[in-house]
């Protein structure tokens, strides 16, 4: 008899204090329930090594009979049902509070609607929003049968530089709006943007948005030569990862709406413009 009394008392310790002196800790079972109802253990004494275990119950309708059918008690199975509940509002609050709280340098976080660049050779990772220039203006260039229509950026260089070429943008997009901010160009995925590299000059930046021939033609949008290539890749809804396809050397760069001088013109005249100052 005290050999049984012994034998009991060291089941109860591993499984109900073992878990906090090992270095895992096991989750609590389906099979660690039936083998405790097995060894004759108290109703009481079950629903208090549930309570002190970590949870794993398959609590499916196939789970539940089979406990019930192996002789485990209703108290024993709703202290079960009640484990897996916990868990399940605790992953939960975890999740509601990560959204709630973003990591601001977590690309993958929600993050105000904008482009960021994802600096990559600082200590730590950390987003650097791209900001839009400020009231830009556009001037005609005649030419013999054509002319040319450039977007004019005040400054031969931008504000935010950028030393790696190998550089990575994300998008984010406000989706109960339209746009990356307050405009009416309606862009809602990168797609409605163009990568292009700007011709730097001694007092500005320009870039052909238009050209117009004399017969009355005209080619909205950026030259092809000037087009930077990207890959696009859908993170989430509304978040974009945009990478260019080839490093980009050194020089004066811009996001700006596709589709020319039109489109330029409706997103307020702004570009997210930024310069690349050495290809490391």
């Amino acid at each position: 008899m005290l050999r049984r009394v012994s034998f009991l008392l060291a089941v109860i310790t591993v499984l109900v204090f073992g878990p906090a002196f090992s270095q895992e800790k096991k989750p609590f079972t389906n099979a660690d329930v039936l083998q405790m109802t097995k060894s004759g253990f108290q109703e009481a004494m079950i629903v208090k090594a549930i309570e002190a275990n970590e949870a794993n119950f398959d609590v499916s309708v196939q789970g539940l009979t089979d406990l019930k059918n192996a002789g485990v008690s209703q108290a024993v199975i709703e202290a079960m049902l009640a484990a897996e509940t916990r868990k399940h509002d605790s992953a939960k609050d975890t999740k509601t509070a990560s959204v709630a709280n973003p990591d601001p340098n977590d690309p993958r976080s929600p993050h105000e609607s904008g482009i960021y660049w994802l600096a990559k050779q600082a200590p730590e990772k950390h987003l650097v929003r791209v900001e839009p220039s400020s009231y830009p203006g556009q001037k005609a260039k005649p030419g013999f049968m054509s002319a040319t229509v450039k977007a004019v950026v005040p400054g031969p260089h931008a504000a935010l530089r950028i030393n790696e070429a190998a550089s990575e943008f994300w998008f984010y997009f406000d989706e109960k709006s339209t746009g990356l901010s307050q405009s009416s160009s309606g862009a809602s995925k990168p797609e409605d943007f163009v990568l292009a590299k700007m011709d730097m000059k001694s007092k500005d930046r320009e870039l052909v948005v238009a050209r117009a021939t004399s017969f009355g033609g005209m080619s909205n949008g950026v030259r092809p030569e000037d087009v930077i290539p990207v890959d696009v890749q859908k993170v989430a809804q509304g978040i974009y990862k945009v990478i260019p396809i080839k490093p980009l050397a050194a020089g004066e760069y811009c996001f700006l709406p596709s589709g020319g001088a039109g489109a330029f013109v409706g997103y307020g005249g702004r570009v997210y413009d930024f310069g690349i100052d050495s290809a490391k």
